[in-house]
């Protein structure tokens, strides 16, 4: 069988959101693998894309058929460890946090031992390699969503040589990297899309917090376009000839969450596609923008391709990258 044109590797989790104003908590599905799926799918058609996850127990078995379904193709293993349940706490100003929920976290009381506990949760809803297909290996183009850094460092040694990964890197182990650690990590074909957040590492080894954008730009200047960095509502930092800015597309925010998994997701599909290396950032700078206004993860499925490429469009005819040098306070 032909594999997917994109294999997605990352996390289906399960979310009990307590919404900023009150109100009742609503559970709905959300994880970094279907945010990325749902960019993706502006770009490429959903037979074309593979979901490559795990689902613990206690989750409801219909997950799967629903992607499928949707034209998805999917490879979900099923693992008798609980499913991590996180809550997901809205604050009135926008922002948003999670908890582990459920009584291997409440009796934890020493900090170490809780983040153990929570990493190898997150390890165990992780896929592995060798939960991927082996009709799926040879697939041209492979996107690694977050994960811990066991599970991408196999990954990454089990996909073979020639293949286009994009790597969008967990904040559990890159606030520990320098640039050094990402130079070291590059191969042909490999691009990393971190955002700031994830460059903390950096940024605490910066002369001050204020320096943030400068180390972002010399990461993008030491990788050139092994590196993308996402910058939230301010757009991109990229390399085309030399370091650019490529700015923000507009967005009416409803919820920022899979924001920069829906970037990752189109980055990823157009990388896949061919298309040159601007092109693929304009596009994820756009899927980024219509995940902001969309509530949940299956808002962002039902996302119109039209209005993809319609919004495509007016951002390559409005907004124009513009090099480091004259965007030093983007």
């Amino acid at each position: 069988m032909t594999p997917p044109r994109l294999v997605i590797i990352g996390q289906i989790t399960v979310d009990d959101v307590v919404p900023a104003e009150p109100g009742p908590w609503q559970r709905q599905l959300g994880g970094n693998a279907l945010y990325a799926a749902a960019g993706a799918r502006l770009v490429l058609p959903e037979g074309e894309i593979g979901i490559v996850s795990r689902l613990g127990s206690g989750i409801d078995d219909a997950i799967e058929g629903d992607l499928q379904e949707r034209g998805f193709r999917t490879a979900i293993v099923r693992k008798a460890e609980p499913h991590l349940v996180e809550w997901f706490l809205y604050d009135p100003d926008g922002g948003r946090r999670t908890v582990p929920k459920g009584g291997r976290f409440r009796a934890i009381q020493d900090p170490e031992t809780e983040r153990e506990t929570y990493l190898a949760a997150l390890e165990a809803i992780s896929p592995a390699p060798e939960d991927v297909p082996d009709t799926w290996r040879t697939a041209p183009a492979f996107h690694l969503a977050p994960q811990v850094w066991k599970r991408h460092a196999a990954h990454l040694d089990a996909i073979p040589p020639g293949a286009l990964i994009t790597l969008d890197p967990s904040p559990h182990y890159a606030g520990e990297w320098d640039l050094d650690m990402f130079a070291r990590m590059v191969r042909d074909g490999l691009t990393f899309l971190p955002s700031e957040q994830e460059l903390c590492g950096l940024i605490r080894s910066a002369a001050s917090p204020a320096d943030a954008p400068s180390v972002a730009k010399s990461l993008v200047q030491r990788l050139g376009q092994h590196a993308v960095v996402k910058l939230g509502a301010t757009g991109a930092l990229y390399w085309q000839d030399r370091g650019r800015h490529a700015p923000p597309a507009t967005a009416a925010v409803a919820d920022p969450t899979g924001a920069g998994d829906g970037f990752c997701g189109a980055f990823a599909a157009a990388r896949a596609l061919g298309w040159a290396h601007t092109a693929c950032v304009e596009a994820a700078i756009v899927a980024g923008a219509m995940m902001v206004e969309c509530r949940g993860v299956a808002e962002a499925h039902d996302l119109s391709r039209a209005q993809f490429e319609d919004r495509l469009a007016a951002y390559r005819a409005h907004g124009r990258s513009e090099d480091h040098r004259s965007a030093e306070h983007a």
